[in-house]
């Protein structure tokens, strides 16, 4: 057998093995002595060896040779292979590309397999020393406890239609078109209409005109509603960002016209037995202002303990990809790019700003994509040099803290639309929800060796910056 490895970049490797007639015949000869043995011939006897041996093998050569030729030489490819990867203790990521390029009869066999492997990193420097990350540390005051009670009766209050001219604390609920001007360019040979230069949507909005992410549109909900009635119409011109997440709709002219159909305020629900009944207060001894206050303090402070935790992955995973720098391989960086550039297409609202996490830029995702790639390859790493990699050992118990991570992942309402939407999507769901959990239990471990800097900061602050 002969070996040559190409180098095709750091992390790109292409073996090209030669195996020779010799060692290939050798092969089936010993592979026609087992079967001689073991398979049954018509007109023959199964048995130990016996003087009719090589009958039986001149008629195991005529029926089935070139099929068990075929066989020896998967399981030669297949070995001289992984001999190879094993002495030169390569860590395959994706799958390989194998490539045959001669496999005649009487002649070498020769053939070719291209992969990617692992970048080789040392992670001897996430120590306490070397390592600090800041913790917030949240004290939920009565300011906290009084704002998140009016939040909730106003959640759980009911909507009021009301004929007034609208208000800065009114809901309105609307028709909304919009036209594009595409600005596409015809040749001489092709008629310029309208319907290829003005791209059209609408849809039916409502808008919350006490809601502060108004400002992320493009146009001034609240400049064109308030002082207006139910029936209006109102329009606005407005112009896409130059690096908005839709190259078609990049840089160009809009406009939005927006007919009101309702108008009205949010009454706030009342502390009553059913207000209280949702925080599980349903004895009647209890059903007071000082135990909800309680009831609401706790529900607070578990709140921000999962915020807190779920901020120091963010910011552990932020420190750990920027710390170190490394070529990634294709088919991580691919598939991390592709997922951005979904989501960025699932959640963009069109009327809205860009916004980094969503209406992210080519560019952006490109650099995202890089960092996100350096941290699947950071906590693999640290996975394996932590026994945290599934084996026979560990796998039972990695299972059990995968499945406790994802009583605290799981949304019930996405939970219920993913079963609905298909079996396949609901299990892709799942399996997403599974990767995170065990990202978390990776990180867990990382946190445990690195310095934490406790910050405290209020229960409001917390929750708005997040």
């Amino acid at each position: 057998m002969q070996v040559a490895i190409d180098n095709i970049s750091e992390l790109e490797k292409k073996v090209n093995i030669v195996l020779s007639t010799k060692e290939i015949d050798e092969a089936f000869d010993k592979k026609i002595d087992e079967l001689s043995m073991q398979a049954h011939l018509e007109g023959f006897r199964q048995g130990k060896k016996r003087p009719n041996k090589n009958v039986r093998k001149r008629a195991l050569q005529l029926r089935y040779g070139n099929s068990i030729r075929e066989e020896v030489l998967q399981e030669l490819m297949e070995k001289s292979f992984q001999d190879t990867v094993t002495d030169n203790k390569f860590k395959i990521i994706g799958s390989p590309d194998l490539d045959v390029k001669q496999k005649e009869k009487d002649k070498d066999v020769e053939y070719s397999v291209s992969f990617e492997i692992m970048p080789e990193i040392k992670l001897d420097d996430i120590n306490k020393e070397n390592f600090t990350i800041e913790k917030k540390s949240v004290v939920v005051s009565d300011s906290d406890v009084k704002f998140a009670i009016e939040k909730v009766l106003t959640d759980s209050g009911k909507f009021e239609e009301q004929e007034d001219k609208i208000e800065d604390n009114f809901i309105v609920e609307a028709e909304i078109s919009y036209e594009v001007n595409l600005g596409k360019k015809k040749s001489d040979s092709e008629e310029n209409t309208d319907e290829d230069n003005i791209k059209k949507y609408s849809e039916e909005m409502k808008f919350d005109l006490t809601d502060k992410d108004l400002g992320d549109y493009l146009f001034d909900p609240k400049k064109l509603l308030v002082g207006k009635k139910s029936g209006d119409e109102v329009s606005a011109e407005f112009t896409y960002p130059k690096d908005y997440f839709s190259n078609e709709l990049a840089n160009k002219k809009a406009s939005v016209q927006i007919k009101i159909k309702k108008t009205g305020k949010i009454i706030p629900a009342k502390l009553d037995k059913e207000f209280y009944a949702k925080f599980g207060i349903n004895n009647e001894e209890e059903q007071t202002e000082e135990f909800l206050n309680k009831k609401i303090k706790e529900t607070l402070e578990k709140e921000a303990e999962k915020i807190v935790k779920n901020k120091l992955y963010a910011d552990l995973s932020e420190e750990l990809s920027k710390k170190y720098d490394f070529s990634v391989p294709n088919v991580i960086y691919d598939g991390e790019l592709g997922r951005i550039k979904q989501a960025r297409s699932s959640y963009c609202n069109v009327f809205k700003n860009n916004d980094d996490h969503v209406n992210i830029t080519d560019d952006k995702a490109e650099s995202e994509a890089k960092k996100a790639s350096r941290l699947t390859v950071v906590i693999s790493r640290f996975a394996e040099d932590n026994g945290l990699t599934y084996s026979e050992d560990n796998k039972k118990n990695l299972d059990k803290k995968i499945q406790a991570k994802l009583h605290g992942l799981v949304d019930v309402n996405e939970m219920m639309y993913y079963s609905q939407v298909s079996e396949k999507g609901f299990e892709n769901y799942m399996n997403s929800l599974k990767d995170l959990a065990y990202n978390h239990i990776v990180l867990d471990e990382l946190i445990n060796k690195v310095n934490l800097v406790e910050k405290q900061v209020s229960y409001k602050d917390l929750i708005e910056k997040d």
